[in-house]
């Protein structure tokens, strides 16, 4: 469960009026609603949706991902396969009124790499603690991490980790429908990078999460980003855009389920110091289960 996030998977080079008129015919006055029965009525009466916000909650999650990449360079080409599976403790907690903060532990991850093999320092990720501080409905106000300094490979996932809850901006129901935009400047793997998310939500039925009634919801984004930086000690101009397709299940009584989908991305990178440029397509499949 992420809003979607630049991945730079192949760089080891590398989101009535009621309108009532007077009627024109006379008639007899309407009698007086006794007060006992107008009470009645009124507790009678539906209650008025509530807008969403998420619930108080502890949990445990498992990510996995895997990725189809194809990369070119100089006329040759060549696919990789990569994939991942962390396991995330979370704990939802209400700071104020207007403000819940995420506590995020990861527990531990498995990582293998394009060659078949775990990037150095995989070994350091497990117990990596992380931060976050949302709205109700999941609008991200900071997020927390380790410092590129201590674990660059945990302070990559900073910013995916602090967005997990996606933003809810209507009351639930059927049909329901909004768009979220973001427009941020996030750093990752050394780059600093100019992106914008645009998410259109839709709530396509009902579903239950392991005897708990849930909301469905189908999430179509676009992602565009651009930045420059060093990676790998290398000096890069970085290009991206992308298309994502996600299912996200939340409890009707606000607690995020799980999250299934697909992202395709293109992307252009070109090294400053010799003009070479480096094309790279890949497909990755996400999957996030509460497993606790």
């Amino acid at each position: 469960m992420r809003a979607p996030f630049v991945r730079l998977l192949a760089l080891p080079l590398l989101t009535l009026l009621a309108a009532s008129g007077e009627s024109q015919v006379a008639g007899p006055a309407a009698a007086p609603v006794p007060k006992a029965a107008a009470s009645k009525a009124a507790a009678a009466a539906p209650a008025a949706p509530k807008d969403f916000e998420y619930a108080a909650s502890t949990g445990q999650y498992r990510f996995t991902a895997s990725s189809k990449i194809s990369q070119s360079m100089m006329g040759q080409s060549q696919d990789l396969e990569t994939s991942s599976m962390r396991l995330v403790s979370i704990t939802v907690a209400r700071a104020a009124a207007d403000t819940l903060s995420l506590s995020i532990v990861l527990d531990s991850v498995s990582v293998v790499g394009p060659m078949g093999m775990s990037p150095p320092g995989m070994e350091k990720l497990a117990g990596a603690k992380f931060a976050a501080k949302v709205s109700p409905s999941g609008a991200v106000y900071s997020a927390s991490g380790p410092s590129e300094a201590e674990l660059p490979l945990a302070a990559g996932m900073t910013d995916e980790l602090g967005r997990m809850l996606p933003r809810i901006k209507a009351t639930l129901a059927q049909g329901a429908t909004w768009t979220d935009t973001v427009a941020d400047k996030p750093k990752q793997t050394g780059m600093s990078l100019d992106r914008q998310i645009i998410s259109h939500f839709t709530v396509v039925g009902d579903s239950t999460v392991s005897g708990e009634a849930a909301w469905k919801i189908m999430r179509e984004s676009t992602t565009t980003t651009s930045g420059t930086g060093a990676s790998q000690g290398m000096a890069l101009v970085l290009e991206t855009s992308g298309t994502g397709k996600n299912i996200i299940l939340i409890s009707k009584r606000g607690v995020l389920l799980g999250e299934e989908g697909e992202e395709i991305s293109n992307a252009k990178v070109t090294m400053t110091a010799d003009g070479t440029e480096i094309g790279i397509k890949s497909t990755t499949t996400t999957k996030v289960l509460k497993v606790k």
